[in-house]
């Protein structure tokens, strides 16, 4: 943005409350949060609003900031937008409007209140910059065109940064606006619960500008690539999502691919109509038991296969890719034999052999990917134990999951604990963990995405620990359930979730208690999104994929969770998730 006095109203206009640009439209999980006794009001105990306003403003950037500076690059006013180029940037725009829907079905109510102020932004802009030249009243008008709120298309984050792009406004403009507007509607939210006044509200909002603008400079420096979209500050958003479980509400709420070998496969089809492994092949670090007995009811058919790591974890630099095809009518369980270890990581050997310490950028991740399939009428449940890294530690997942149709069914879990409890300075305490969950329909249509970025600040400044910002949280999951052959699951976790909505107030005082909690007792708070995987323009309402993300006080506690959510699994895979091993 130049010093042009016209380029400075422009900025202001779109800053205005007055203007929907996501003004008010939600809390992004204040409300929530307040309401589970997660933030302090006045009483001594819970976190400060400045902090939870932070961690939204840092969910913002690591995830919506991408397709904001995805959009605003593609309609930079200093392009082509004429012809072929028109149709071709709508397209490439509408594409990651769906991934970006993709990424928000474990969020409901963001999902809602995103597509509300987006396609309600896109109007706005019309209405107001049309007038300014016809370039931008072509441009402005064919978003429009595109954007429907019954549909994928039409997310705030790409509207903003589409519109900001088209007006001409730099990509540092850009992104710092978007977080203002963010961080201004939460604290918005604040003053309207009565958490804090409007001075003080004022005062936090002053404060947090050098972090904010931090944060908006590594947003820049990662760039538009809306692959590398994740969850950074996974409380904030559990709290998002479970604002549609509260009572009262004041708001409006609406891999890379790697090309080595796989170090395991697993191929399984009917074999005598019995699901069988008709391929199985492991090697170096993984091996994969294919035991023969396991289920409780064995008139129930259902392959099982448990993955175990040599040395009892991975180690600096591992890499696991998995492959796993669960043909037409089959059913296959895939578990683990305990947590996952990740040992810290490392830089390469130098040339004399030996091994250089942690301090440097460069050190090695070790990384586990796994390749799906699953056919028609055919159930895969993935149910490990937890990843646990350790200090120092440089975890990434990648999963990407390809159901053939409507009739193809899903239970994925992934969950990670905070390390090594036992050690004061191990927990929380690894330097970087990634996980991204893509589950995709026959035609390639993307259903879910579930992503998130887990990492301890290179500063070592206590406060901005992820330690700090996990408060007793030991234990976060994410469950995703698809199909027919989940229903009844899906309705066990919704079920779960709703049930805990009974007990909103203070549900979540155990994640900023200050003494330690009493052994032996269950602390978790639990969120269920329920969506439909077709796309959204179809007939229908039915809903048939539920996101279900959790957060335990400790690994028992999750456990337990996941024991009573998954149980009525049972009747298609022979045994209770979790509870097998006591039959094998």
């Amino acid at each position: 943005m130049s010093d042009n006095n016209n380029d400075f109203w422009t900025a202001w206009q779109l800053l205005d409350p007055l203007l929907p640009t996501g003004g008010f439209a939600h809390s992004n999980g204040l409300e929530a949060a307040t309401q589970f006794g997660f933030i302090d009001t006045g009483n001594g105990h819970g976190v400060d609003v400045s902090t939870f306003v932070s961690d939204i403003a840092r969910n913002a950037c690591s995830t919506l900031a991408p397709f904001v500076l995805a959009a605003r690059n593609r309609f930079d006013s200093s392009s082509s937008f004429e012809g072929r180029a028109e149709v071709e940037d709508i397209s490439a725009w509408s594409k990651e409007n769906a991934i970006l829907h993709a990424m928000l079905t474990g969020n409901a109510p963001a999902l809602r209140a995103s597509l509300s102020t987006g396609t309600a932004l896109c109007r706005a802009a019309v209405a107001a910059f049309s007038g300014d030249s016809s370039s931008i009243s072509q441009k402005l008008k064919a978003l429009k065109q595109a954007s429907k709120p019954n549909t994928r298309v039409g997310h705030l984050a790409c509207v903003f940064g589409a519109v900001c792009g088209i007006l001409g406004i730099s990509e540092r403009i850009t992104i710092r606006m978007f977080v203002y507007v963010t961080v201004r509607d939460a604290c918005s939210a604040a003053t309207r619960l009565n958490v804090v006044g409007p001075l003080e509200v004022a005062s936090i909002l002053r404060k947090s500008t050098k972090t904010m603008e931090d944060m908006c400079e590594e947003a820049i420096k990662r760039g538009s690539d809306v692959q590398s979209a994740a969850v950074s500050a996974p409380l904030a958003e559990m709290f998002a999502a479970a604002h549609d479980q509260l009572h009262d509400k004041i708001a409006m709420m609406e891999v890379e691919k790697e090309t080595a070998a796989f170090a395991g496969l697993i191929e399984v089809s009917l074999q005598s109509s019995i699901s069988s492994a008709t391929k199985l092949f492991s090697t170096y670090p993984l091996r994969i038991l294919y035991p023969k007995k396991v289920q409780f009811d064995k008139s129930v058919d259902c392959a099982w296969f448990y993955t175990v790591s040599y040395g009892g974890g991975l180690v600096s630099g591992d890499l696991v890719p998995m492959s796993v095809d669960v043909q037409k009518n089959c059913t296959a369980s895939v578990c683990t034999q305990g947590t996952t270890k990740v040992y810290k990581s490392i830089k390469p050997s130098s040339a004399n052999g030996t091994c250089n310490d942690v301090d440097s950028e460069n050190t090695k991740t070790t990384k586990q990917t796994l390749e799906a399939k699953v056919g028609t009428n055919a159930l895969l449940c993935w149910l490990p134990d937890p990843a646990q890294c350790f200090k120092d530690a440089k975890f990434e997942q990648v999963h990407e999951i390809s159901l053939a149709d409507d009739s193809s069914s899903l239970c994925f879990v992934d969950w990670i604990t905070a390390g090594r409890v036992a050690h004061d300075d191990a927990r929380w305490a690894f330097r970087s963990f990634l996980t991204r969950t893509t589950v995709t329909t026959g035609d390639d249509t993307v259903n879910v995405i579930e992503s998130q970025r887990l990492e301890n600040a290179a500063s070592n400044n206590e406060e901005e620990s992820l330690a700090k910002r996990m408060a007793n949280a030991h234990v976060i999951a994410s469950v995703i359930l698809i199909g027919p052959r989940t229903e009844a699951a899906r309705r066990k976790c919704a079920e779960y979730a709703k049930d805990s909505s009974k007990r909103t107030t203070n549900a979540a005082s155990w994640l900023t208690a200050k003494s330690p909690l009493p052994a032996g007792v269950s602390y978790s708070l639990a969120t269920a999104s329920e969506s439909k995987t077709q796309r959204m323009n179809e007939e229908g309402n039915e809903k048939d994929s539920l996101v279900l993300r959790v957060l335990a006080s400790d690994i028992e506690s999750a456990y337990g969770v996941l024991r009573e959510c998954l149980q009525p699994l049972e009747t298609e895979i022979g045994c209770p998730p979790y509870n097998e091993r006591g039959g094998s």
